[in-house]
């Protein structure tokens, strides 16, 4: 069945994955658009993970444009026997000049990434990632397709559709966790947030 025939009266599922653990995730590195590929506890992650997802019938696999992202959908593509696809509105926040410095020191000195100068706005963040996401629901009506991105992403996403402040970081959403989220009738829900293979 081709991409234009898939459809169904339900909601389309989208589970949005973070990426498998790198080098600088471990070591509290703001990453941004650095581009580190996964280390070897991500790539175990990674592996645990798509075989958990491959159970699902997943119609597409999309992936952010950075390394650690195809990495990990590639993986999980293989997996599932799904059709593996980049789009460039996953792609991680642009933090801009405090990227490569530590998480802390940028925490410290600022009070937040959020309120750092320079940091891609979340408002900015959501809109692009929303984007991408509206295609694949329309390209895959009552179908389920895996978006892997990035926690900057995933909890712009979250907040926008459940309205709450993610600048206080209210939940985590780890390397190689899911989050889950669905339209129907033209509206987003998020169903669960942060899952990790048991």
């Amino acid at each position: 069945m081709s991409e234009t025939q898939q459809s169904g009266s339900g909601p389309t599922r989208v589970y949005l994955v973070r990426h498998g653990r790198t080098e600088l995730n471990a070591a509290g590195i703001v990453r941004g658009r650095l581009d580190p590929p996964l280390d070897d506890v991500g790539c175990l992650q990674v592996e645990e993970l798509a075989r958990a997802l491959s159970l699902l019938p997943i119609d597409e696999v999309v992936a952010g444009p950075l390394g650690r992202t195809t990495q990990t959908a590639q993986v999980i593509a293989h997996a599932s026997g799904a059709p593996l696809s980049v789009d460039a509105r996953l792609q991680d926040r642009d933090y801009g000049e405090w990227t490569g410095h530590s998480v802390e020191a940028v925490v410290t000195q600022w009070g937040s990434l959020d309120d750092a100068p320079g940091v891609e706005s979340l408002a900015v963040v959501a809109q692009r990632a929303w984007e991408a996401c509206e295609a694949l629901a329309d390209r895959w009506r009552g179908g389920l397709v895996v978006a892997v991105t990035h926690d900057a992403v995933i909890r712009a996403l979250v907040t926008k559709w459940r309205h709450i402040d993610v600048g206080r970081r209210p939940f985590a959403v780890d390397t190689a966790s899911y989050t889950v989220v669905e339209r129907l009738s033209g509206e987003w829900r998020v169903l669960s947030i942060g899952n990790h293979v048991e």
